[in-house]
């Protein structure tokens, strides 16, 4: 009987152990899936983060522009009215400028030995001395 008992016992023990085998394939398998569906709704998330920050981005990038461009626009303004103030005084500084280039090429002209030599204003001069 004993024979038979211990028989019995070594062809039952590969089936449990066949079951344990396969339970644990199919927890692995389950754990795996799992890890699945966290990587992907992390990655998800990740890329649900990364469309509405960039979306951000372009939306502050816009704003910044708008602003930008709005205070070019100021500046030129600004630029055109001091411009437009400063046009005829500038005109005028243009005519005399022309009026000295025209004597001064007459003038050397008439002969390069008899130019003139016109000497610099005192602070140009002059070195500036150092007070200690």
């Amino acid at each position: 009987m004993c024979l038979l008992g211990s028989v019995t016992l070594l062809a039952v023990l590969p089936v449990p152990a066949l079951a344990i085998s396969i339970r644990q394939m199919r927890r692995k398998e389950q754990d795996r899936l799992a890890r699945m569906d966290v990587d992907y709704q992390r990655r998800k998330e990740l890329a649900e983060f990364n469309a509405r920050r960039e979306e951000r981005i372009r939306a502050t990038e816009e704003r910044t522009a708008k602003k930008r461009a709005k205070r070019q626009k100021k500046k030129d303004k600004k630029r055109q009215k001091k411009e437009k103030l400063d046009t005829p005084a500038s005109g005028q500084e243009e005519e005399e400028v022309q009026i000295h280039s025209v004597e001064e090429n007459s003038t050397d002209s008439d002969s390069s030995d008899e130019r003139q030599i016109r000497p610099l204003p005192y602070s140009e001069s002059q070195p500036k001395e150092n007070i200690s």
